[in-house]
């Protein structure tokens, strides 16, 4: 019997009716008639179609008591087997034999694990099953990835089993599955995982295709480092595995957060270079680089990539791309360039990119310095042009943000109104910064009882309608009744079954400073707000450095200590392990001025001046006119007149105007100091000015 099914299985591999017919056949030949009637009966007994009946013969074998056929049917043609000038279009086929197992041949991309017999060996039937289940659990439809994992687990240590895996189908669906949870913050579960599957296939010789190196990437998200991004590409070159567009992307989109911009750009003409015509730059790709740079403040560097990118790569530009570089350059403050840039892209022959998206990230740097005016122009020119700058409800919203900026609930209700004659419908964002006009001017109850009208009218309300209404009660704070009404406002917002933001957090945990009304704040309540954003974080939502300023200019009030603002801070840069902004700097410093700390001030402003000049912190960092007036307003105070007067010659180097109110600060801390003569110096100088 063996033998017989060694020499069928070259016909049973085909899968085909015809080849089956000829195989069994061949079984008929070979095993003789006493096992004819055995294979003949199961083929009756399974196959659905009936079988003609064949004449029975009245004659007995005196030597055996069963029945045979007569002599001439074996000397017949098998009437099942199909005819050369038969038209059959529907053939029956017969059962083939299941008592040896035969396995599929591998897919294309899959390596041949036996060089002389180019197949597996027949697998038991008891490992058998275990494959099944594997397949049957990894290829169940809305399959949980922590099923796949312990689908996988059973047969982790069985190479007999894991040999039968195929990349294309089980191990893809496998790691597929491994990396379909959206909780973020089990990343290094999920990326153990994987490694794990592929470190004990490749074991085995298993040879991974692309995309599950993509699969593995993604599972990295914002983890990916530069030195983790290295290894997987050497192990690619390592088992000549393409690393095509798809793979190169995953990689930018995931190191230019977490690595410095030249080991970035390093990678990328690596895979460049190593697989050349296979790595090959697209629009994704040149809009991640471009991101990438204008969001570490390499505005330069961007630019030269938009500008040569169609001659270097053959990668036509787009408005996103464009889009990207003036919010780069609105980010770090420079609305002169982020203009100029709209201006040369026009120049360039680029016109068409000039659309109502870059413009919008123009108008948002406009709106978050509160310059209106220029906004407003903007906004003007968007109308007249028409077309592809025609605003859209980001334009609205974003004109309505430049009025709650400088308090002006006019200018608020007025594009509000303009937007909902244009055809307009608000969305959920429109009607937050409404609220926030209300509530910047301290119309607290007009905006709770707006945001109770949206309810009651079913309006979209998400979770910005709440912090725009929360951000009021923090900045009126010392309106009587602000605290419990914010009380009762975050317990609504619990109510509503929205899930809590930081900025909601950011806002709501100053009140803890605020709990006895009219009074300044104590260490005690600090301390309360500092346990209230750590229990935040425990939630998994992440501090950011507006958390912690937001509690500095609420600390700023209890005026002459600066015991509660070193505590913040050191929470902020140790605890949170965050970089201080401009903004944290600037209330640090005012701390250290409202004591006359020389020596607190002087290593802080080295501190911020060492920030500044990191690429990594330079769009979150620039020393301002501010920080040199507080820095002389330390030294006055501290009697160190000498260092203010080089504070103020250090000022104007820096480029900035020293305004009488500089100069005054100096003329009252000489008269202190009974400097008179140099007291009217300064005086002369002012009435100079």
């Amino acid at each position: 019997m063996a033998s017989i099914s060694y020499l069928l299985r070259p016909y049973l591999r085909q899968r085909s009716p015809a080849a089956s017919q000829l195989a069994l056949s061949t079984a008929f030949l070979l095993l003789g008639r006493s096992a004819q009637r055995t294979l003949a009966t199961a083929a009756t007994a399974t196959d659905p179609t009936p079988q003609p009946q064949q004449p029975q013969s009245s004659t007995r074998n005196d030597n055996n008591d069963t029945q045979t056929p007569p002599t001439e049917t074996t000397e017949k043609k098998d009437n099942n087997l199909p005819r050369p000038n038969e038209n059959n279009n529907a053939p029956r086929s017969l059962p083939i034999p299941t008592f040896f197992d035969v396995p599929k041949a591998p897919p294309r991309g899959q390596p041949i694990r036996n060089d002389k017999l180019h197949k597996h060996p027949p697998l038991p039937p008891d490992q058998y099953q275990i494959l099944s289940a594997f397949r049957s659990a990894v290829h169940y439809p809305d399959v949980k990835p922590n099923t796949a994992w312990k689908a996988f687990t059973r047969i982790k240590d069985n190479p007999q089993v894991l040999r039968y895996l195929s990349i294309q189908r089980d191990v893809l669906r496998l790691i597929d599955t491994l990396s379909s949870t959206t909780d973020h913050n089990k990343r290094s579960v999920i990326v153990m995982r994987i490694r794990t599957v592929m470190d004990t296939l490749r074991a085995l010789g298993f040879h991974f295709i692309p995309y599950n190196y993509f699969r593995l990437i993604r599972a990295y998200g914002h983890t990916l480092t530069t030195d983790i991004a290295s290894e997987i590409l050497d192990t690619m070159s390592r088992e000549r595995t393409i690393v095509n567009d798809k793979v190169m992307n995953a990689i930018l989109q995931n190191v230019f957060d977490t690595g410095d911009v030249d080991t970035c750009m390093a990678l990328f003409q690596r895979m460049m270079k190593e697989w050349e015509g296979r790595a090959v730059p697209d629009h994704v790709t040149m809009t991640l680089i471009i991101g990438g740079l204008s969001k570490r403040g390499y505005m330069q560097r961007a630019r030269e990539v938009f500008e040569k990118m169609k001659d270097t790569y053959g990668v036509e530009p787009t408005d996103g791309m464009v889009k990207q570089i003036v919010a780069g350059y609105v980010q770090i403050g420079d609305l002169k360039h982020a203009r100029w840039f709209l201006d040369r892209v026009e120049i360039l022959g680029w016109a068409p990119l000039v659309t109502v998206h870059p413009l919008n990230a123009l108008l948002t740097g406009y709106a978050r310095t509160g310059k209106v005016n220029e906004a407003v122009t903007v906004f003007k020119g968007m109308e007249r042009k028409g077309g592809s700058c025609t605003p859209d409800a980001h334009t609205y919203t974003t004109m309505m943000s430049a009025h709650v900026q400088i308090s002006d609930l006019k200018g608020v209700l007025e594009y509000y109104h303009l937007a909902e004659s244009k055809g307009i419908v608000p969305d959920s964002t429109m009607h937050s910064v409404l609220i926030a006009g209300y509530a910047d001017v301290g119309k607290l109850q007009t905006a709770r009882n707006l945001l109770d009208l949206m309810k009651e009218k079913g309006l979209p309300i998400d979770e910005k309608c709440y912090v725009a209404l929360m951000a009021g009660y923090s900045k009126h704070r010392h309106i009587r009744g602000n605290v419990p009404d914010a009380i009762r406002l975050m317990n609504d917002f619990k109510q509503s079954g929205l899930k809590p933001t930081i900025e909601l957090i950011s806002h709501s945990a100053p009140l803890h400073l605020h709990q006895t009304p009219h009074a300044p704040p104590t260490l005690a309540d600090l301390a309360h707000a500092l346990h209230y954003i750590e229990d935040a974080r425990a939630q998994g939502l992440t501090p950011t450095c507006a958390t912690y300023t937001t509690l500095m200019h609420h600390w700023a009030d209890r005026k002459g200590s600066t015991a509660g603002m070193s505590k913040i801070y050191t929470h902020l840069t140790q605890t949170a392990n965050l970089a201080p902004t401009t903004l944290a700097y600037t209330h640090m410093m005012r701390a250290y001025a409202d004591i006359g700390d020389v020596r607190g001030a002087t290593q802080l402003f080295t501190d911020m001046s060492a920030a500044a000049s990191s690429p990594d912190h330079k769009p979150h960092v620039k020393i301002t006119s501010e920080i040199y007036k507080l820095k002389l307003l330390t030294h006055v105070r501290g009697g160190s007149l000498d260092a203010a007067v080089a504070t103020f010659n250090d000022m104007r180097k820096a480029g900035f105007k020293t305004n009488p109110e500089v100069c005054e600060l100096l003329i009252g801390g000489f008269k202190g100091r009974d400097r008179v003569d140099e007291a009217e110096q300064w005086f002369e100088r002012v009435k100079r000015q």
